[in-house]
């Protein structure tokens, strides 16, 4: 029995014992204890871009609707002003009982209010105006030379009589003035407020005008707008001024009407993308038309690839990695577009299509197996359909997507000629069919397989472009476009897979430009 421990003799028989890996297992540890990259970048994106879209939205819908507010609300202060400005003119500086009333502004507050909603049609070379929707057509109105009075409304709805010579008016004769512009105010107001609540365009008069007939003290009347001026007077005829009437009731509030119906208009477009498309790993390989690191680190882990390749398969798999190059893409897509702000130079569309993305993948001869279990992924469900990692064929995967998204426009105009809008936009992509190759490792050799169950079926991505309007109608988009998949292909640990297709897009507007 000798005279030394156990552990003393185990120890002299290990101490020239020494272990040397090869360097397949270094990389394979060193691979392993990489720490993956965070992408964080890419969430704070998404929101970030929905934030934006969600603020451009909201902000230009209230501009609008404060627009419209503000044209067609008539303040309580504005009228009361109004009215007292009329009382006290017509109190302070009063005609003479003697002057000769021949002629009434209104026979009575009903009778003067039924005038006021007939409508009178305005020509621009017209001299004279009749008043049209009533049964009985109003003769025209003849103004004197020598009036009294200037009807001018210093705003849409306000009307402010101007003294133009001394006299007094009669007691009743001024009530009655008083008491028609209480009620025009508030013919005025209910006219708006139907105008603003009905959003047809053939429901608005297209012009309004106050019939005065047989007035002792002739009106004129005048608004604020200089092209409504300049048709206040258009001529004399036989000593008699006639004066052009004026649509100064519901001029604003057409204009106002007319924008927000051209701005709440969707239009439809449908799109095609002919391009290319790849597989990328990081954003930064974006520009990489060859790219062997969609496999990197697939191998993470797994110490069993050290003994000599088998048949068929490839030696060190950890170093030798497939080679994925970009092939042909294609795609097509309905549009629902709708344009908004004051100069509509912003834009919302909702997006449907279905999108083709192929990449080719060098491989080798086909080897026939029954199912096998790699160390890397779990078991296959294909019973066959094996290629040896080589580059002595080329192997195409298709991928096939329905895409729904968003996408928010801006338009630019350069040189006030060429009309171009750059966008961005943010897609839901679900996956339909694949046959994809996944990379699969057992014992020291390594396979191309088909498995769809490996591949995610929803894939998120970021959309961006620029598009130029073409042909005299503007109804042509054409410009470059670029499509990145924010989420990893593959299920496999260790495989990082982005798909990546630049294209051009070529959209045309479906009916008239609106």
């Amino acid at each position: 029995m000798s005279d030394k421990s156990f552990e003393q003799q185990v120890r002299e028989e290990l101490s020239d014992l020494r272990m040397k890996p090869n360097a397949a297992v270094w990389e394979s540890v060193a691979a392993s204890l990489q720490k993956e990259r965070k992408r964080r970048w890419a969430l704070w994106l998404v929101v970030l871009l929905t934030a934006i879209s969600g603020a451009t939205f909201w902000w230009q819908t209230g501009e609008t609707t404060k627009d419209t507010l503000a044209s067609n609300i008539l303040a309580p202060s504005d009228k009361k002003r109004d009215l007292d400005q009329i009382i006290d003119k017509s109190e302070k500086n009063g005609h003479s009982d003697n002057d000769t009333v021949k002629n009434r502004l209104v026979p009575s507050a009903t009778e003067g209010i039924q005038q006021i909603t007939a409508s009178i049609k305005m020509k621009k070379n017209s001299h004279d105006f009749s008043s049209g929707n009533h049964k009985d057509k109003t003769e025209s109105a003849t103004v004197n030379k020598k009036a009294d009075f200037e009807v001018i409304p210093q705003s849409v709805s306000s009307l402010v009589l101007k003294e133009k010579k001394e006299g007094e008016v009669e007691k009743s004769e001024r009530n009655k003035v008083v008491q028609l512009a209480k009620e025009i105010q508030a013919y005025k107001q209910q006219e708006k407020d139907s105008i603003y609540k009905d959003t047809k365009k053939d429901d608005i008069p297209q012009t309004a005008a106050i019939v005065a007939t047989q007035v002792s003290h002739p009106v004129k009347i005048h608004t604020d707008s200089s092209a409504e001026n300049e048709l206040a007077i258009k001529g004399k005829k036989n000593g008699i001024e006639e004066m052009t009437p004026v649509t100064s009731l519901v001029a604003d509030s057409i204009t106002k009407k007319d924008k927000i119906k051209k701005t709440g208009k969707w239009n439809w477009y449908i799109a095609v993308n002919a391009g290319t498309s790849g597989m990328r790993n990081s954003l930064r390989s974006l520009l990489e038309q060859t790219n062997a690191r969609a496999y990197d680190n697939a191998f993470s882990g797994n110490g069993t690839i050290n003994t000599p390749p088998v048949t068929g398969g490839m030696a060190n798999p950890a170093n030798t990695k497939p080679v994925v190059r970009d092939a042909f893409s294609f795609g097509s897509s309905v549009e629902l577009m709708r344009k908004m702000g004051k100069k509509e130079k912003h834009a919302i569309s909702f997006t449907a299509g279905y999108h083709l993305l192929t990449t080719r993948t060098g491989i080798g001869r086909s080897i026939i197996q029954d199912t096998v279990r790699f160390s890397n992924v779990n078991v296959t469900g294909d019973e066959n359909k094996y290629y040896a990692v080589k580059d002595s064929a080329r192997y195409t995967s298709y991928y096939h997507f329905i895409q729904f998204g968003a996408r928010y426009y801006r338009t630019l105009t350069w040189f006030r000629k060429m009309d171009i809008q750059w966008y961005a936009g943010l897609s839901v992509n679900a996956l339909i069919s694949s046959n994809g190759l996944h990379l699969g490792s057992t014992g020291s050799s390594a396979y191309l397989f088909e498995n769809r169950s490996l591949l995610r079926t929803l894939q998120m991505d970021i959309t961006g472009g620029v598009d130029f309007r073409l042909g005299n109608a503007k109804q042509l988009l054409l410009g470059p476009q670029v499509q990145y998949i924010l989420t990893n292909l593959s299920k496999q640990p260790g495989v990082n897979q982005h798909l990546f297709r630049p294209s051009v897009r070529l959209a045309f507007l479906l009916g008239k430009r609106k």
